[in-house]
Protein backbone atom coordinates (compact mmCIF):
# COMPACT_ATOMS: atom_id res chain seq x y z
CA UNK A 1 0.00 0.00 0.00
CA UNK A 2 2.76 2.46 0.89
CA UNK A 3 4.59 1.84 -2.38
CA UNK A 4 1.51 2.56 -4.45
CA UNK A 5 0.89 5.82 -2.58
CA UNK A 6 4.52 6.87 -2.87
CA UNK A 7 4.46 6.08 -6.59
CA UNK A 8 1.26 8.07 -7.03
CA UNK A 9 2.84 11.05 -5.27
CA UNK A 10 5.97 10.75 -7.43
CA UNK A 11 3.84 10.54 -10.58
CA UNK A 12 1.90 13.66 -9.56
CA UNK A 13 5.15 15.53 -8.89
CA UNK A 14 6.56 14.59 -12.30
CA UNK A 15 3.29 15.56 -13.99
CA UNK A 16 3.37 18.95 -12.27
CA UNK A 17 6.94 19.59 -13.43
CA UNK A 18 6.11 18.39 -16.95
CA UNK A 19 3.34 20.97 -17.24
CA UNK A 20 5.17 23.73 -15.39
CA UNK A 21 4.20 27.35 -15.77
CA UNK A 22 5.92 30.59 -14.79
CA UNK A 23 4.04 33.79 -14.01
CA UNK A 24 5.67 37.17 -14.51
CA UNK A 25 4.31 40.28 -12.81
CA UNK A 26 5.74 43.77 -12.99
CA UNK A 27 5.23 44.66 -9.31
CA UNK A 28 8.94 44.68 -8.41
CA UNK A 29 9.96 46.98 -11.27
CA UNK A 30 10.38 50.75 -11.02
CA UNK A 31 7.56 52.86 -12.44
CA UNK A 32 8.53 54.89 -15.50
CA UNK A 33 9.61 54.72 -19.13
CA UNK A 34 11.61 51.60 -19.92
CA UNK A 35 13.82 53.31 -22.52
CA UNK A 36 14.87 50.13 -24.31
CA UNK A 37 14.26 46.40 -24.15
CA UNK A 38 12.80 45.15 -20.85
CA UNK A 39 14.19 41.76 -19.86
CA UNK A 40 12.35 39.94 -17.08
CA UNK A 41 13.49 36.64 -15.60
CA UNK A 42 11.22 34.37 -13.59
CA UNK A 43 12.61 31.12 -12.16
CA UNK A 44 15.30 30.90 -14.83
CA UNK A 45 13.03 31.72 -17.78
CA UNK A 46 13.70 35.07 -19.45
CA UNK A 47 11.35 37.17 -21.54
CA UNK A 48 12.28 40.35 -23.42
CA UNK A 49 9.67 43.01 -24.25
CA UNK A 50 10.65 45.66 -26.79
CA UNK A 51 8.73 48.64 -28.21
CA UNK A 52 8.77 52.42 -28.45
CA UNK A 53 6.94 54.01 -25.52
CA UNK A 54 7.07 50.91 -23.31
CA UNK A 55 6.77 51.70 -19.60
CA UNK A 56 5.91 50.32 -16.19
CA UNK A 57 2.81 52.08 -14.87
CA UNK A 58 1.40 52.19 -11.34
CA UNK A 59 -2.14 50.94 -11.93
CA UNK A 60 -3.25 50.69 -8.30
CA UNK A 61 -6.42 52.79 -8.44
CA UNK A 62 -10.15 52.09 -8.59
CA UNK A 63 -11.58 50.07 -10.19
CA UNK A 64 -8.26 48.25 -10.75
CA UNK A 65 -7.14 46.21 -7.74
CA UNK A 66 -3.52 45.68 -8.80
CA UNK A 67 -0.27 47.59 -8.88
CA UNK A 68 2.37 47.82 -11.61
CA UNK A 69 1.53 46.82 -15.18
CA UNK A 70 3.35 46.79 -18.52
CA UNK A 71 2.03 49.79 -20.43
CA UNK A 72 2.19 51.26 -23.93
CA UNK A 73 0.80 54.59 -25.09
CA UNK A 74 -1.69 54.84 -27.93
CA UNK A 75 -0.08 54.62 -31.37
CA UNK A 76 3.22 53.23 -30.05
CA UNK A 77 5.02 50.60 -32.08
CA UNK A 78 3.99 46.95 -31.75
CA UNK A 79 5.60 45.11 -28.83
CA UNK A 80 7.97 42.31 -29.77
CA UNK A 81 8.27 39.60 -27.12
CA UNK A 82 11.24 37.23 -27.32
CA UNK A 83 11.17 34.08 -25.21
CA UNK A 84 14.30 32.37 -23.92
CA UNK A 85 12.97 28.89 -23.20
CA UNK A 86 10.71 26.28 -24.73
CA UNK A 87 7.27 27.83 -24.31
CA UNK A 88 4.11 25.96 -25.31
CA UNK A 89 1.66 28.77 -24.36
CA UNK A 90 1.92 32.51 -23.63
CA UNK A 91 -0.91 34.18 -21.69
CA UNK A 92 -1.50 37.56 -20.11
CA UNK A 93 -4.17 39.58 -18.39
CA UNK A 94 -5.52 42.58 -20.31
CA UNK A 95 -6.80 45.22 -17.89
CA UNK A 96 -8.72 47.32 -20.41
CA UNK A 97 -11.12 44.79 -21.92
CA UNK A 98 -14.44 46.57 -21.23
CA UNK A 99 -15.23 44.73 -17.99
CA UNK A 100 -14.01 47.25 -15.42
CA UNK A 101 -14.38 50.38 -17.55
CA UNK A 102 -16.11 51.12 -20.86
CA UNK A 103 -12.72 51.41 -22.58
CA UNK A 104 -11.58 48.42 -24.66
CA UNK A 105 -8.01 47.68 -25.79
CA UNK A 106 -7.94 45.74 -29.05
CA UNK A 107 -5.09 43.40 -29.90
CA UNK A 108 -3.75 41.67 -32.97
CA UNK A 109 -1.13 39.16 -31.83
CA UNK A 110 1.02 36.75 -33.80
CA UNK A 111 3.10 33.93 -32.30
CA UNK A 112 6.10 32.52 -34.19
CA UNK A 113 8.43 29.57 -33.72
CA UNK A 114 12.25 29.84 -33.79
CA UNK A 115 12.24 29.58 -37.62
CA UNK A 116 9.75 32.44 -38.01
CA UNK A 117 6.79 30.21 -38.84
CA UNK A 118 3.43 31.61 -37.74
CA UNK A 119 1.89 29.19 -35.20
CA UNK A 120 -1.02 31.11 -33.62
CA UNK A 121 -2.88 34.42 -33.80
CA UNK A 122 -5.35 36.37 -31.68
CA UNK A 123 -7.50 39.32 -32.72
CA UNK A 124 -9.88 41.18 -30.42
CA UNK A 125 -10.17 41.92 -26.72
CA UNK A 126 -10.84 39.87 -23.62
CA UNK A 127 -9.53 39.84 -20.06
CA UNK A 128 -7.27 36.79 -20.43
CA UNK A 129 -5.54 36.18 -23.76
CA UNK A 130 -3.63 32.99 -24.61
CA UNK A 131 -1.61 32.00 -27.65
CA UNK A 132 -0.61 28.36 -27.87
CA UNK A 133 1.51 26.08 -30.02
CA UNK A 134 -0.04 22.77 -31.01
CA UNK A 135 1.78 19.60 -29.99
CA UNK A 136 3.05 19.06 -33.55
CA UNK A 137 4.36 22.63 -33.89
CA UNK A 138 7.55 24.23 -32.64
CA UNK A 139 7.77 26.17 -29.38
CA UNK A 140 6.71 29.82 -29.24
CA UNK A 141 9.92 31.83 -29.59
CA UNK A 142 8.60 35.28 -30.47
CA UNK A 143 5.35 37.23 -30.39
CA UNK A 144 4.35 40.50 -32.00
CA UNK A 145 1.63 42.32 -30.06
CA UNK A 146 -0.05 45.15 -31.98
CA UNK A 147 -2.42 47.15 -29.81
CA UNK A 148 -4.34 48.47 -32.84
CA UNK A 149 -3.46 52.05 -31.84
CA UNK A 150 -5.15 51.90 -28.43
CA UNK A 151 -2.19 51.38 -26.09
CA UNK A 152 -2.49 48.75 -23.38
CA UNK A 153 -1.99 47.73 -19.76
CA UNK A 154 -1.15 44.06 -19.17
CA UNK A 155 0.05 41.98 -16.23
CA UNK A 156 0.32 38.39 -15.02
CA UNK A 157 2.17 37.05 -18.04
CA UNK A 158 2.12 33.27 -17.81
CA UNK A 159 4.48 30.99 -19.70
CA UNK A 160 3.49 27.33 -19.95
CA UNK A 161 6.75 25.55 -20.59
CA UNK A 162 7.39 22.63 -22.89
CA UNK A 163 7.91 19.44 -20.87
CA UNK A 164 11.53 18.30 -20.94
CA UNK A 165 12.17 14.88 -22.50
CA UNK A 166 13.39 13.60 -19.12
CA UNK A 167 10.23 14.63 -17.26
CA UNK A 168 8.03 13.20 -20.02
CA UNK A 169 9.91 9.88 -19.87
CA UNK A 170 9.64 9.76 -16.07
CA UNK A 171 5.92 10.43 -16.28
CA UNK A 172 5.50 7.58 -18.77
CA UNK A 173 7.51 5.18 -16.61
CA UNK A 174 5.56 6.11 -13.49
CA UNK A 175 2.30 5.53 -15.36
CA UNK A 176 3.49 2.09 -16.52
CA UNK A 177 4.54 1.17 -12.99
CA UNK A 178 1.13 2.13 -11.62
CA UNK A 179 -0.59 0.17 -14.36
CA UNK A 180 1.46 -2.98 -13.63
CA UNK A 181 0.65 -2.83 -9.91
CA UNK A 182 -3.07 -2.89 -10.61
Amino acid sequence: MFRRSALAVATAAVAASAASARTITFDNLSVGLVGGPLEVTEAGVWVTFEADGLSIRDFDFAPFPRTNVLHTEAFSSPVTVTLGAGVRAFSFQNYIYGGLTPEVDLFFIQAFDIDGNLIDTFSGSQEFITLEAAADEGDIARLVIDDQGTGFQVDNVELRLVPTPASTALLALAGLALRRRR
